[in-house]
């Protein structure tokens, strides 16, 4: 099939003139003698419009040809005009787990289509057999790591361990420590300690918290020592049990253990308990409870410690009534202050009465050197 282009008008032989030779349409006047005349026309091949069309597309990454990738063939319909596909990259040789990939044009190579928009999943209308391109960037991923963290329960500090490649293992950090414990190993699980941490073979696949376990020691209690005296300061509720040393004096006698009285928050001394045991000297010291002297009626529970001192003194015979010892309390004002008073005064009692026993005893050592003087010097008398 042909299309015909009209080329204009001539004279084969005789004469004649056209109106305007040039026209298809034109008016021609004859000569006097017989006249041939042409019209001229070009002949040009009509296209012939395809059936079907295929689709090459070719897949670059970072400008570098990756994939080439073959499509159709697609039916067309005869007016020319083609039809709509989308057509698609082959992302089989993206490398996902260590790049990211970032879309950036198609371009069409060859062919007589045309794109409707520059985005990835454009769509193409192909007319013929046609070579597009999609252009892609490749971008390395930033690396995933781990980290592992240690809770120490109590113990000393030991450093998180970061950047941990995924799936390996890791170093054990040396023991941390804790007072009177010894170090039992990582765990898992905090509480329950059912399952340790083997660091030759658990591997990490995400970040975590390991977790000390801790066994007290067994503490044995210290062997006795005959240069020292043994204070164990309790208390009635319990909350105080310490064991504290003194020096024991060189030569035998009485042993002042007014410095031996401790100081406790809420806690309020109340008395000495004396055992001896071989070789060395207990002595238990009494503390009233923090129960007994509330914070919240303070007066009211030294007022009770006074009047039991009060009456402790009458009993022992260093006051005659509760009002002579009231008589010489006026320059104590202050509960404390009677407290710390009537505490020295039995004290002292407690240390006259030890003198007191230690005079009896010599004058009864006397007496009986006396009297087995005597009898010495009688026995020689009758000799």
């Amino acid at each position: 099939m042909y299309d015909y282009t009209f080329k204009g008008w001539s004279i084969e032989n005789g004469n004649g003139t056209f109106t305007n030779a040039s026209s298809e349409s034109t008016s021609f006047k004859t000569g006097n003698v017989a006249t041939a005349i042409r019209a001229n026309y070009h002949a040009e091949r009509k296209p012939v419009t395809p059936s079907t069309a295929n689709l090459t597309v070719k897949t670059h990454i970072n400008g570098e040809l990756s994939k080439t990738d073959s499509y159709g063939p697609y039916d067309l319909p005869s007016d020319g005009n083609g039809i709509v596909i989308y057509p698609e990259a082959n992302k089989s040789g993206f490398d996902t787990e260590n790049y990211d990939y970032t879309f950036i044009k198609w371009n069409k190579e060859s062919g007589s289509g045309h794109f409707g928009s520059t985005v990835e999943s454009a769509p193409f209308r192909i007319k013929d057999d046609s070579v597009v391109s999609a252009y892609y960037t490749a971008t390395p991923k930033a690396a995933t790591t781990f980290t592992v963290a240690f809770n120490s329960n109590g113990g000393s500090d030991v450093a998180s361990i970061t950047g941990i490649v995924p799936g390996s293992t890791i170093d054990r950090p040396a023991d941390p420590s804790k007072e009177n414990c010894d170090f039992s190993g990582w765990y898992k699980d905090d509480g329950t300690f059912a399952e340790a941490w083997n660091f030759g073979s658990d591997t990490v696949t995400e970040s975590l918290t390991l977790h000390a376990k801790w066994t007290e020691k067994s503490v044995d209690p210290p062997k006795p020592e005959a240069d020292r005296i043994t204070l164990l300061y309790t208390s009635s509720d319990g909350q105080i049990n310490e064991t504290h040393y003194m020096h024991a004096p060189t030569a035998a006698g009485p042993v002042d253990l007014s410095d031996a009285i401790k100081s406790f928050g809420g806690y309020r001394f109340d008395s000495f308990s004396i055992s001896s045991e071989p070789k060395e000297t207990i002595d238990m010291v009494s503390l009233m409870s923090a129960e007994v002297i509330s914070e919240e009626t303070p007066a009211a529970s030294l007022q009770q410690e006074v009047n039991a001192l009060k009456a402790a003194l009458v009993k022992d015979g260093v006051y005659a009534s509760i009002d002579e010892i009231d008589a010489d309390l006026d320059d104590y004002r202050d509960l404390a202050g009677q407290i710390d008073e009537l505490n020295a005064k039995l004290k002292k009692l407690a240390h006259q009465e030890e003198d007191e026993d230690k005079d009896d005893a010599s004058d009864e050592s006397q007496q009986s050197s006396d009297d087995q003087q005597g009898s010495d010097d009688q026995q020689g008398s009758d000799d």
